[in-house]
């Protein structure tokens, strides 16, 4: 379950959409795929951050997508965060 909080008092109308969830086996690449709309031609920085479960290295590009490979067996949560 991805979990998003957004204030932007600027851009009322703003949606971030986190991407499907995913089910995979240790080991395998993990693409992740964000998106932000509606925010009014205004420069919006964002990037995906782990929460929880065991450590893993996030390699991102700065356009909403990023990817690790999966650890052994083991429950975590990353979000998409603005």
């Amino acid at each position: 379950m991805a979990m998003i909080s957004v204030t932007d008092k600027v851009n009322t109308q703003i949606e971030i959409d986190a991407g499907s969830d995913q089910i995979v086996s240790a080991g395998e690449i993990v693409q992740l795929q964000g998106a932000i709309t509606g925010a009014s031609n205004t420069q919006i920085d964002f990037e995906w951050v782990q929460n929880s479960g065991k450590a893993v290295q996030l390699a991102q590009d700065g356009d909403g997508s990023a990817e690790f490979i999966a650890p052994s067996p083991w429950h975590f949560t990353v979000h998409f965060d603005s």
